[in-house]
C-alpha cells in the first residue's frame, strides 16, 4: 500500500455555538483511533480542527456543521466519516448539506443502517461502512480495586427527561451516583474509573441506531455499561453480548442487579473489552480504504 497523506477535520463550531459542541467533542477518541490506526498501515496523517488542506486528502469528522454552499470549497478528494443517525429517517428531513454530501464526496459510514439512505440520496459513490474500531491507545483509564470504585452509577452528557429520572429512581434506591455534563479528557476519566457501572441512556426518544461512538471507549476500558434499548434499536451483532440492554422501564432494576453481582459485572466488563479488542482499527481502515480505491 503507498502511503498517502491525510488530514482528520474535527469540525467544531466556534463560540457562542456552546450547546452545538457536547456531542462533537464526543468525536474526540474516535479521531484519535482514526490517527494511530492510519499511522499504523504506513500513512503520513495530521489532526486540524476547522482546517483542510488541499495537499492532503481530508477526512471530515462533524461534517453535519457545514452549510451546503460551504462544501463546495472542498477539495473533491474528501472523505466524510458520518455519525449522525440516518437510517429509518424520511430523506426530505436531513439537513442539505447531507444531501450535498452524497452528491459531491466520498462517504464513510460508521453504522450498515445508514447505507441504504446514502444509496437513496444518489450518492456518487457507494458508501463504505467504517465501524468504530479499538486501538492500544484507548486502554487508558487506570483500573481500580474495588474499594475504590466509589460511584455506583455514572451518566454524563446533557440532561434530558429519561436520563435524570433514572438518576433520581437510583438515587432514591441508595446509589451512589454522579450525572456530569460538559466533562472530556482526563477530569472525566477520572470519574469512569471510580464508577462501577456507566449508564448509556438516549437522550432522543427517536434515536434508534445504538450509540457505539459513545460507548466505544467505555468498553475498550473494560467498564460495565448499561443501556436503553427501544423495539427496532439497530445493535451491531458483536456488540449485543458486550452491554446490559434493556428497555428503559427496566434501568434502575438492571443496574441495581449488576451492583449487588460483582461477578456478573465483571463478565460484562471483559465481553465489552474483548468485543472491542476484535475490532482493530488497522484492519478497518486497510478495508475501507481499499474499498475506496484509495489503497
Amino acid at each position: 500500500m503507498a502511503q498517502r497523506q491525510f488530514n482528520i477535520v474535527h469540525m467544531v463550531p466556534q463560540a457562542p455555538s456552546r450547546a452545538a459542541m457536547h456531542g462533537l467533542y464526543g468525536y474526540r477518541e474516535v479521531i484519535e483511533t482514526l490517527a494511530w490506526g492510519l499511522k499504523d498501515i504506513g500513512h503520513d496523517v495530521m489532526v486540524s480542527e476547522n482546517r483542510f488542506y488541499s495537499t492532503r486528502t481530508n477526512i471530515i469528522v462533524g461534517a453535519q456543521m457545514l452549510a451546503a454552499d460551504a462544501l463546495q470549497s472542498l477539495p473533491k478528494e474528501t472523505i466524510i466519516y458520518n455519525f449522525e443517525q440516518l437510517g429509518g429517517l424520511d430523506p426530505r428531513e436531513l439537513k442539505d448539506s447531507l444531501k450535498a454530501v452524497a452528491k459531491q464526496f466520498r462517504v464513510w459510514d460508521y453504522s450498515e443502517r445508514n447505507l441504504p439512505m446514502w444509496q437513496t440520496l444518489g450518492s456518487i459513490h457507494p458508501a463504505v461502512h467504517v465501524p468504530v474500531g479499538w486501538a492500544p491507545i484507548l486502554s487508558r483509564i487506570e483500573k481500580l480495586p474495588a474499594a475504590d470504585q466509589d460511584i455506583d452509577a455514572l451518566i454524563y452528557g446533557l440532561p434530558g427527561p429519561l436520563r435524570l429520572q433514572v438518576f433520581s429512581d437510583l438515587c432514591y434506591q441508595g446509589a451512589r451516583c454522579v450525572f456530569v455534563c460538559g466533562m472530556y479528557g482526563a477530569a472525566r476519566d477520572q470519574l469512569i474509573a471510580r464508577a462501577r457501572l456507566v449508564l448509556n441512556i438516549n437522550l432522543y426518544d427517536q434515536s434508534r441506531i445504538f450509540e457505539i461512538v459513545r460507548v466505544s471507549y467505555l468498553l475498550a476500558n473494560a467498564k460495565a455499561v448499561v443501556a436503553d434499548i427501544r423495539d427496532g434499536t439497530f445493535v451491531e451483532p458483536d456488540i449485543q453480548p458486550a452491554v446490559a440492554f434493556c428497555q428503559p422501564a427496566a434501568l434502575v432494576a438492571t443496574c441495581m442487579r449488576l451492583l449487588d453481582d460483582p461477578r456478573a459485572r465483571m463478565e460484562l466488563e471483559n465481553r465489552g473489552r474483548e468485543a472491542m479488542e476484535r475490532r482493530h482499527i488497522s484492519q478497518i481502515l486497510a478495508r475501507a480504504l481499499g474499498e475506496s480505491g484509495l489503497s
